[in-house]
């Protein structure tokens, strides 16, 4: 199956997500700009290495559990798959984790949540 582009996952956040994801990957957001070139920056930065190692440094071990167990899951988070991670986490702890990596640029939210290349990246 071939992969989507990272521009076209990254079209699909929210834009309050996208702000937010902007300015924690460290894009100047000092004049307006349009969705798709938010999209396009945020897709440029997130291809640099040195960027994408400064931002998973960041990740606590819940963000790790969460991108390993949707990875596992081939991206998608419902209750049934998370009932073992019960255990340790609460649901809401959870998707408080999942708003998290939204605004992070780790996850998009479609129908369900659903991890970027990057996030795989992580969790691998």
């Amino acid at each position: 199956m071939p992969r989507e582009p990272l521009e076209a996952e990254l079209e699909h956040m929210f834009r309050e997500d996208l702000i937010v994801a902007c300015q924690y990957w460290g894009i100047d957001l000092s004049t307006s700009k349009p969705g798709a070139e938010l999209t396009k920056l945020l897709a440029e930065q997130m291809r640099k290495k040195e960027a994408r190692e400064r931002i998973f440094a960041t990740f606590n071990e819940r963000e790790y559990d969460l991108l390993g167990m949707l990875c596992l899951n081939g991206g998608a988070m419902s209750y049934d798959r998370l009932k073992p991670f019960r255990k340790v986490y609460s649901y809401g702890q959870l998707n408080q984790t999942e708003r998290d990596l939204r605004k992070k640029g780790i996850i998009v939210r479609r129908i369900m949540s659903r991890l970027t290349d990057y996030g795989r990246e992580v969790a691998e």
